[in-house]
């Protein structure tokens, strides 16, 4: 009896030492490598460098469990050591397979802030598909000064807003509108600021340039493109304040007028 029980013990043990060894090395390399891909401005090197040690540390958690798996019932061939280990790592390597297929490239974002990823050609299966009755709900990305796309939410003339998913909910979304910066049109007349960080002093002043976009309008389950448009921004309005240290120039923006121009024929149209 206890010769049984030492062996139930033991296989429990195996079982679970090469699950957590085969699910942990997964994840040492999953996750640097989809820090690496999702990296807005492209991964630096000491990035790159901890990525590939995390990622060769996984791979070998990964081997010290397949080999623990493979040793377990070499030297004594007993059926229910042999389903132990195998138990084990399909278990590990489905739930490893399951968490990527979830999560790249086709599973959504925990919100819509992080969207931007279909800027660029990302689908996502999950996605609600641009059909059905209106209104269809649109996030709108734009490129700030830095270059980075920054969610806006243009209003419409009546004051409401455009039917935005709520930021917890990227599942609602169907349209997303991508800006890329076509050209600047400088002007001596335009000039936001002076811009004090401490509130003292004489501050900085910044021009204000009048920005040329490129809007594209895609589904966002397909990336399909829907709509290409090139607008010159009209609102030239100066925010209140601005990041330290101050941008070089400040960028013109869309109105709401012009942002109704673009998508309000999208975002109410009644489709099949």
């Amino acid at each position: 009896m206890a010769a049984v029980l030492r062996e139930v013990a033991l296989s429990v043990l195996v079982l679970l030492v090469v699950f957590a060894f085969a699910v942990g090395g997964l994840a040492a390399v999953w996750f640097p490598l989809e820090t690496m891909i999702s990296s807005d401005d492209g991964p630096d090197g000491d990035l790159v460098a901890d990525s590939v040690i995390m990622m060769i540390l996984g791979i070998a958690l990964v081997a010290f469990a397949v080999g623990l798996a493979v040793a377990f019932p070499a030297d004594r061939r007993e059926k229910h050591r042999i389903a132990v280990t195998v138990i084990a790592l399909v278990a590990a390597f489905g739930i490893g397979t399951a968490f990527i297929v979830v999560n790249f490239p086709g599973g959504l974002p925990d919100d819509v802030y992080e969207l931007d990823r279909a800027c660029d050609g990302t689908t996502y299966d999950d996605a609600t598909p641009y059909a059905g009755p209106a209104p269809h709900p649109v996030t709108v990305q734009m490129p700030s000064e830095t270059g980075q796309l920054l969610i806006e939410t243009p209003g419409l003339p009546n004051g409401s807003v455009w039917p935005v998913a709520d930021p917890d909910e990227p599942e609602a979304v169907q349209l997303i509108a991508c800006g890329s910066l076509e050209g600047e049109q400088r002007s001596d007349e335009l000039t936001c600021g002076p811009y004090s960080p401490t509130g003292l002093g004489s501050g900085i002043s910044v021009p204000m340039v009048r920005a040329t976009y490129r809007v594209r309008v895609y589904e966002l389950r397909t990336h399909r493109q829907i709509r290409s448009v090139v607008v010159e921004g009209e609102d030239t309005e100066c925010p209140k304040t601005t990041s330290e240290p101050p941008p070089d120039r400040m960028l013109s923006e869309l109105t709401d007028d012009q942002w109704q121009t673009v998508l309000a024929d999208l975002v109410n149209a009644d489709l099949p």
